[in-house]
């Protein structure tokens, strides 16, 4: 997809599907479209480039405990009901669940010891 001027409102570009210059995957060209279009171009409009530096990135988290994990979804499987007095109804539904959380966990846990991630 594309932009090009939009010639049912002024100072406005529109995507549209044949191809031009202004791509909607590049930074700024949304932008580019309209500095081009209706101003005097790059002299008209500062870039990305010209507003100094981006976000930081996000600090990333605490690692978490894959055992912590493991022990945390068999105390689930082994105390499936809400209490000894509730019990649940979708016991069968939990057991599927579970089977298959499980599974997922395992294959991302193998995954990341082939890789060695951990």
């Amino acid at each position: 997809m594309y932009f090009d001027q939009n010639w049912s409102q002024s100072n406005k570009c529109a995507p549209v599907s044949y191809q031009t210059a202004y791509s909607m995957a590049a930074r700024d060209d949304y932008k580019r479209c309209v500095c081009d279009k209706f101003g005097r171009g790059e002299a008209d409009c500062g870039l990305a480039d010209d507003l100094g530096p981006g976000p930081t990135p996000p600090t990333p988290g605490p690692t978490p405990n894959p055992w912590d994990t493991w022990a945390e979804l068999d105390d689930i499987r082994n105390k499936p009901n809400y209490s000894d007095d509730e019990k649940s109804r979708t016991l069968y539904q939990v057991d599927r669940e579970m089977d298959f959380l499980e599974k997922k966990l395992r294959e991302t846990f193998q995954i990341l010891i082939d890789n060695n991630l951990i």
